[in-house]
């Protein structure tokens, strides 16, 4: 229920962007670039007490998004995958990594940048950059692993939610009909 409300937000959203770009009658069609953050390794430890609380925030352009906190791990795996809407003048993807805190502002722990050109040389490779920061040096190279992949021009992003959650539920339903009955025959 909660992901067909988000599908319906998105749906409306997007209603309302097309009704407005269709009222100056131009429509510009960016190109739109896939990031899969799959984990940092070798985070150093930037409190006084516990462990990393890593977290990565990419940008392109003046879009950020920003992946979930891992608590207390050095090395974090996020599994997480952001579509950005490329504008023009744009060729560089930029990826900070900050330690969370509770208390007072967040610890930088590094930063990698990585051209948007690559996202056609190493399409679906795993790339793995290690994070530069010229303020601390730290003992171990921490790092950042991550895909780039440009989406086709007719990429819909809420189908694409709508087909994963249709096979979500398809696969649910088909273990909710796969009941086990006993001698009886009662389930």
């Amino acid at each position: 229920a909660k992901r067909e409300i988000g599908i319906k937000r998105i749906l409306k959203k997007r209603h309302k962007r097309e009704s407005r770009v269709a009222a100056s009658d131009t429509i510009i069609k960016r190109p739109k670039l896939e990031v899969f953050v799959i984990c940092c390794r070798h985070l150093p430890k930037m409190d006084m007490f516990g462990r990393a609380d890593g977290y990565v925030v990419v940008s392109v352009g003046d879009v950020e998004q920003k992946t979930k906190v891992i608590t207390r791990n050095y090395n974090p795996v996020y599994q997480q995958k952001f579509v950005f809407d490329v504008p023009p003048l744009t060729d560089e993807l930029t990826m900070e990594v900050f330690d969370w805190d509770m208390v007072g502002s967040d610890d930088f722990i590094g930063m990698v940048s990585e051209p948007l050109l690559s996202a056609q040389t190493k399409s679906e490779e795993v790339i793995r950059k290690v994070l530069v920061n010229d303020e601390r040096k730290f003992k171990r190279e921490a790092c950042v692993k991550f895909k780039l992949r440009w989406l086709p021009e007719d990429y819909d992003e809420a189908q694409e939610a709508i087909q994963r959650g249709s096979r979500k539920s398809l696969d649910s339903n088909q273990r909710s009909s796969r009941v086990s009955f006993d001698d009886d025959g009662l389930p």
